[in-house]
């Protein structure tokens, strides 16, 4: 009996330790937007413009319903960006 509740005590002091790392560190997951295009079709001049936009979007309705409904926006941008700060597509 005491190896079980060693061995729990152990179990539950590493689940801690590590959700206590994974609140401290920055969320690195995104969302990544994906074009593919059928043989002989092409994309629009303004096509990085218009899934943007999408993205945006997307970002606020997230962001405007997790609050309404109580929870907390941790994180406000989701989609993949680059330097600048513009998603990537």
């Amino acid at each position: 009996m005491s190896k079980l509740i060693y061995f729990l005590s152990l179990l539950l002091l590493t689940s801690a330790i590590s959700n206590h790392r994974a609140a401290a560190e920055p969320n690195q997951r995104v969302a990544r937007m994906i074009i593919y295009v059928p043989d002989g079709s092409e994309l629009p001049d303004n096509y990085e413009k218009l899934f943007e936009e999408l993205a945006l979007r997307t970002e606020a309705f997230f962001q405007k319903e997790l609050n309404r409904w109580g929870w907390e926006d941790r994180r406000k941008e989701i989609f993949a960006r680059d330097d600048d700060g513009r998603i990537t597509v």
